[in-house]
């Protein structure tokens, strides 16, 4: 940078505060935004949030996922809804191709099962058709309990198991 010359002849040195100012804010705003990313990053690489499958539910139609969250509401012997835990805590139904009561064994199953349980679900994710998911697990839903989720996400699970 050239010095600058005063009108009184004398020399003065340029101002540089202000580009340090920019270069430290641009710094500060890099570190924060790394931040953020790594702070909703989700802790299992295999683990997919909740609002990210409700919000695109086309993009995971048919893929084969896993979520953890709690137990919201156990709907009769196959489904129950799973809310994500932390920020944005959607809610998602989740219907297994085995009765609840087995997939948490004997005596297990009820406390598996519980509300506000924490558990890891793996499975596929479809929009909901009650007959196309009682086709796939054999078993006929009740449709009222079920209504308000039709056209929604849903996974159909192949585990459900406490993650504690």
């Amino acid at each position: 940078m050239r010095k600058k010359t005063h009108k009184s002849g004398i020399d003065q040195k340029p101002n540089l505060k202000p580009i340090f100012v920019l270069i430290g804010s641009s710094l500060f705003l890099l570190f924060l935004i790394f931040s953020a990313i790594s702070f909703f990053k989700p802790q299992n690489q295999t683990d997919t949030p909740i609002s990210i499958v409700n919000q695109y539910p086309q993009q995971f139609r048919g893929n084969a996922i896993e979520i953890e969250g709690d137990i919201t509401n156990r709907i009769g012997y196959r489904a129950l809804t799973v809310r994500a835990r932390g920020l944005f805590e959607d809610e998602i139904l989740v219907i297994s191709q085995n009765p609840l009561e087995e997939v948490g064994g004997s005596g297990e199953s009820y406390e598996l099962f519980a509300d506000n349980k924490p558990v890891k679900v793996s499975g596929r994710v479809q929009l909901l058709n009650i007959s196309e998911v009682e086709d796939q697990i054999g078993f006929d839903l009740n449709d009222s309990e079920l209504s308000e989720w039709i056209g929604k996400p849903v996974i159909v699970a192949n585990t459900i198991s406490n993650s504690n």
